[in-house]
C-alpha cells in the first residue's frame, strides 16, 4: 500500500471538523483501545480506512483537485494507466501484472492517481494508520465500512477501470506490504463522489491521544517494521527507536 493510506483530500475548516464526518451517523469519540476495540467488533464492519486527519474526503486520488469540466476523469485515467505500464518494466522485478487490474492496483501502490482507495480488514491496521503522521495536532479518523459486491479481476477485464458499480478488490500480493496491512482496494462506480455510501460509522482519534495508541498496539507487533517490512520500515522503526532512546536519556526515571 501507498505511505500512510494515501490520507485523501482537504474537507472542512477544523472547527467544523466533526459535522463533517456525517457518514454512518454522528462519529465515535474514543477515550481508550479498549474503546475502540468494542466499536470495530460488529461483525457487519468489513473494512477500515485509517487516516491522520479529520479533514479528508474519502476520494480516489485521481479525483483530488480536479474540477469538473475539465479534463474528463476516464481519459485521464486511461492516460496514466497507458503510461504506467509503458514505463514501468525495468522495475518488475518481483510481481508482474497479468491484467489490467493487476496494473491499475500496482500503480496505486506505487503513488499513481486511480480511482482505487486504499483499505485494510483488520481494525488495528487503520487505527496505526489514523495515529501515523500528521503534525501531532490533528485528530484522525477510522472508517468503518459495510460489505460491499467483491470485483472478480481475473473474470472481469474489459474497459478496465470503468466500472458499473462500486466494488471492494482482493489485491494480489504486489509487494510485502499487502498481506502485512491486511490490504484491500475499494473501486468507485465515480470516482469523483466521496465513497461514502458504505460507511457506517467514524471514529474520531484525538490528537493527544495518538502516541499511546501507537505504543500500545505496538506491543501487539503493530509496528513500522511489520506493517512495511522492507528496508523504508526497518528504517523508520530504527529512527523511532532513537527517538526513543533520547527521550529517556534526556527524561531519566527516578526513583520516588
Amino acid at each position: 500500500m501507498k505511505e500512510a493510506h494515501d490520507p485523501g483530500s482537504p474537507r472542512t475548516p477544523p472547527e467544523l471538523e466533526l459535522e463533517g464526518l456525517s457518514t454512518g451517523g454522528p462519529p465515535h469519540q474514543i477515550a481508550s483501545l479498549e474503546e475502540y476495540l468494542k466499536i470495530v467488533e460488529d461483525p457487519l464492519s468489513f473494512l477500515f480506512r485509517g487516516v491522520p486527519c479529520v479533514q479528508y474526503y474519502l476520494v480516489p486520488s485521481v479525483a483530488r483537485r480536479w474540477k469538473e469540466g475539465t479534463f474528463p476523469l476516464l481519459k485521464l485515467e486511461r492516460k496514466l494507466l497507458m503510461e504506467f505500464k509503458r514505463r514501468a518494466f525495468p522495475w518488475l522485478s518481483h510481481f508482474r501484472p497479468v491484467n489490467d487490474w493487476d496494473w491499475l492496483m500496482l500503480a496505486q501502490h506505487h503513488g499513481v492517481p486511480t480511482r482505487l482507495l486504499d483499505w485494510t480488514t483488520n481494525p488495528l491496521v487503520a487505527l496505526f494508520f489514523a495515529c501515523r503522521g500528521g503534525d501531532g495536532t490533528q485528530n484522525g479518523v477510522v472508517y468503518v465500512a459495510r460489505s460491499l459486491p467483491r470485483l472478480e479481476t481475473d473474470v472481469r477485464q474489459s474497459d478496465v477501470p470503468n466500472v458499473e458499480e462500486d466494488y471492494y478488490i482482493a489485491p494480489p500480493h504486489i509487494s510485502p506490504r499487502i498481506p502485512a496491512q491486511a490490504a484491500c482496494f475499494t473501486v468507485s462506480k465515480n470516482p469523483a463522489e466521496p465513497f461514502n455510501r458504505y460507511v457506517e460509522r467514524s471514529i474520531i482519534v484525538r490528537a493527544r491521544l495518538k502516541q499511546d495508541l501507537l505504543d500500545r498496539i505496538g506491543r501487539y507487533g503493530l509496528t513500522e517494521g511489520a506493517l512495511f517490512p522492507d528496508l523504508d520500515g526497518l528504517g523508520r522503526e530504527l529512527e523511532e527507536e532513537a527517538d526513543s532512546e533520547k527521550l529517556a536519556y534526556t527524561n531519566p526515571c527516578r526513583p520516588a
